[in-house]
């Protein structure tokens, strides 16, 4: 049962006093899958206070403003005192460390960090991680789609320009957000409008010049995303929605045949009948990135008898 208890557009925007900091997830108010938000400060950088000035709050109030005037929709956020319930981490590992050009696995070693601190956050959330600085010139963020991990960060002038709200008609910042949360979920990309919200480069390189510079749509065909799945999934049909549509029957997994490079299985005992209707996967991505910048995608397959993953992305972790 979906039960409606708050949402995020009746929530204050950013105040001048702070909210507490926490480090480990607090209490839900809403007992459904949600998406959890970690203000994540590399080693050596500044911490901007985020996560206690309610910076992240007032992101994702407007992306669900937004979202509601759009599609009619709120995502299910998770929150605590009516406010988005933001976790602190303080990374072990600098900007450099977290992303090199080569080799860039800073979603990885991030949900290591996040669940050695707070073990018991549920894996059912999907975790989008806010960092203080860039860490890749080259993007404002990343996510691998179908998987329970995205990030994004907004210091560098090109991910926080002002006026952005103007031209696209939603603060940049919440876009990302809303990008990468749409990636977690399963959206790939969109290049059938050069302002719709899942444009990505270099796929949809033809819309380079105005990038950022209209406003914004959100699948106006309503065949990719958001009442059709040309782009990966109908995230209409996932039960990850404030008002509680959606369905976890779409979510089951079907056996898949592929022919790419199997990646190496690193941990974790899998007990999954493939076909059949399962529960929220606990699962763990470590991006790896080519020198395009490019997301990896993984797929799973089966040849009636075993699992076998496909892709360059490696999964840690465990089925339920």
């Amino acid at each position: 049962m979906w039960i409606l208890v708050a949402s995020l557009m009746t929530f204050p925007q950013a105040r001048a006093q702070e909210v507490a900091r926490s480090l480990t997830d607090r209490a839900d108010q809403v007992h459904t899958s949600q998406i959890h938000f970690v203000y994540v400060v590399p080693k050596g950088s500044v911490d901007q206070h985020r996560d206690i000035d309610l910076t992240i709050n007032s992101w994702v109030v407007q992306g669900q403003s937004w979202l509601q005037n759009k599609i009619g929709h709120q995502l299910s956020i998770d929150t605590f005192n009516d406010q988005v319930d933001v976790t602190f981490l303080q990374s072990g590992f600098t900007s450099a460390q977290l992303c090199r050009a080569s080799s860039c696995n800073a979603l990885g070693k991030l949900a290591v960090e996040l669940h050695q601190q707070d073990p018991k956050l549920s894996a059912s959330k999907v975790i989008i991680f806010n960092l203080s600085e860039a860490i890749d010139k080259n993007t404002c963020g990343w996510a691998i789609p179908r998987s329970n991990l995205g990030l994004s960060f907004s210091s560098d002038l090109g991910c926080n320009y002002p006026g952005s709200k103007i031209e696209m008609g939603i603060q940049f910042q919440s876009f990302a957000i809303l990008h990468e949360v749409f990636h977690a979920l399963g959206v790939s990309y969109s290049c059938g409008n050069g302002s719709d919200l899942m444009v990505d480069f270099p796929e949809c390189n033809n819309y380079a010049k105005i990038y950022g510079h209209v406003i914004t749509s959100i699948d106006s065909s309503g065949k990719n995303y958001i009442g059709g799945d040309a782009s990966g999934v109908d995230l209409l049909q996932i039960p990850m929605w404030l008002d509680g549509t959606g369905s976890s029957e779409y979510l089951q997994l079907k056996p898949l045949v592929g022919d790419r490079l199997v990646t190496k299985l690193e941990s974790g005992a899998f007990k999954l009948k493939v076909g059949a209707k399962t529960g929220r996967i606990d699962w763990i991505w470590s991006k790896r990135i080519d020198n395009t910048f490019r997301e990896n995608l993984c797929v799973l397959s089966s040849d009636g008898r075993s699992l076998t993953f496909h892709g360059a992305a490696k999964l840690v972790g465990t089925f339920a």
